[in-house]
């Protein structure tokens, strides 16, 4: 009974995980096919983050912000790349 609870236990945990990988796959080969689609890369960004990998998410961030075509918006989305760098000890 235990271990089949256990096998239970990472079959749930392992679907979250499995369809956040595929996510992510797809929204890389959605930015291979439009380098400038700013809200793949965004939404790229945030997976990374919930993953945990911290420099992925920030490069992502930074070419989210990059892609952005009104000049306030460039100049706060990169404060905020800052932010984030600094928040986890990353280099810019």
């Amino acid at each position: 009974m235990m271990q089949r609870g256990l096998a239970l236990l990472m079959l749930l945990l392992a679907t979250p995980v499995a369809a956040a990988e595929a996510t992510l796959e797809a929204l890389s080969q959605q930015i291979a096919a439009n380098p400038k689609d700013k809200a793949a890369f965004n939404k790229r960004s945030q997976l990374h983050h919930k993953a945990g990998r911290h420099a992925e998410a920030l490069a992502d961030l930074e070419t989210s912000c990059k892609l952005e075509a009104d000049a306030q918006i460039v100049e706060l989305c990169m404060m905020e790349v800052t932010e984030y760098a600094k928040v986890y000890s990353l280099p810019r």
